[in-house]
């Protein structure tokens, strides 16, 4: 998770007490090797689906 609060100065020009900005990620880097193949949907075994990426944004407002 990487972060950052709007300071006082400009968070209390829109009448907040505070203002934080975010995103947060999983999974982003994958390892595989050369021989990685698409999944096959002929094919039943689990180990052949890919890892799911997440990205998340937020805003956290303080009023």
């Amino acid at each position: 998770m990487l972060g950052y609060n709007l300071p006082n100065k400009i968070a209390n020009a829109i009448r907040m007490e505070g203002l934080r900005i975010y995103v947060s990620g999983q999974n982003l880097f994958a390892f595989k090797s050369k021989d990685f193949t698409p999944k096959d949907p002929e094919r039943t075994s689990i180990d052949l689906w890919p890892v799911p990426t997440a990205v998340t944004f937020g805003i956290n407002a303080n009023f």
